[in-house]
């Protein structure tokens, strides 16, 4: 366990301080177009931009360049040992539950509670990934935990 812990810290060390930092989008839910979940981190990674002085660059999945160093993916629960759960970040890779039901919500759209919202779970989980693997001054961000005004209608989330 020792020798995984100081392998992590230094490759997340690596991995962090690099200005310009790649991610790849391995697949999308069915209930969600590949196009509205790239826009989804898209627009996290530009608003975790405007709060870390990092650059994000979306790499084509299976790409024959080098790794991404931020792989994301949706998963059916049981198969891959993660579970039941919504999404997770871990050890540079950000996991989807492929089963909930996902929606890309629009500014103004009445939001439905048995949707969850990809934009405000994909900024979540991204700023959990560096809060996880120890991102200078990551615990001083924080994300609103809330996407709709007093009336129920969307707003884009976020951080703080």
């Amino acid at each position: 366990m020792f020798a995984f812990s100081v392998f992590k810290t230094l490759f997340s060390t690596q991995t962090w301080s690099k200005q310009v930092l790649t991610y790849s989008i391995i697949n999308s839910s069915k209930e969600l177009s590949l196009d509205d979940t790239k826009a989804a981190f898209r627009y996290g990674f530009d608003q975790l931009s405007t709060v870390i002085s990092k650059e994000f660059i979306e790499q084509r999945a299976n790409s024959t360049s080098d790794r991404e160093d931020i792989s994301i993916s949706f998963f059916t629960p049981g198969l891959n040992g993660i579970g039941l759960i919504v999404s997770s970040s871990w050890q540079e890779s950000i996991y989807f539950n492929g089963n909930e039901k996902w929606k890309k919500y629009i500014i103004g759209e009445k939001v439905d509670p048995k949707q969850r919202d990809i934009t405000w779970e994909a900024m979540n989980q991204i700023l959990n990934l560096f809060k996880i693997d120890g991102l200078p001054n990551s615990d001083k961000i924080s994300l609103d935990a809330k996407y709709s005004d007093s009336n129920g209608n969307y707003v884009l989330p976020k951080y703080v």
